[in-house]
């Protein structure tokens, strides 16, 4: 439940994001904000897990935390890609891309 969510709040997040833009919204708001925002507000979600009781609800706060934790995954390439020179952009965005992998992969 939570990838199924989370795939939802990525696609949506990114769709926010370039309408955002379209409409002349600055990058800090439509791709910043709207990045952190959502991450932030994840992982105070999360830390209520240790103070609900019962299955239910910590699976909600579980899908509903790591749900919209990710759209900083669809706006962080993008943010890089606006602040880094353009002859170092690929090796940039495939550093966080190695990141992001590492840190989502298991030991």
């Amino acid at each position: 439940m939570p990838w199924i969510f989370g795939a939802s709040v990525v696609l949506l997040a990114g769709l926010l994001s370039q309408l955002l833009l379209g409409r002349g919204v600055l990058t800090r708001v439509a791709r910043g904000i709207l990045g952190a925002a959502p991450l932030v507000a994840g992982g105070l979600i999360l830390l209520l897990l240790g103070v609900v009781d019962g299955a239910g609800p910590r699976v909600a706060l579980l899908v509903l935390g790591s749900g919209i934790s990710g759209a900083i995954y669809v706006v962080c390439p993008a943010m890089i890609g606006e602040f880094v020179l353009a002859s170092q952009r690929g090796a940039v965005i495939s550093i966080y891309g190695a990141i992001y992998w590492r840190a989502s992969s298991r030991p």
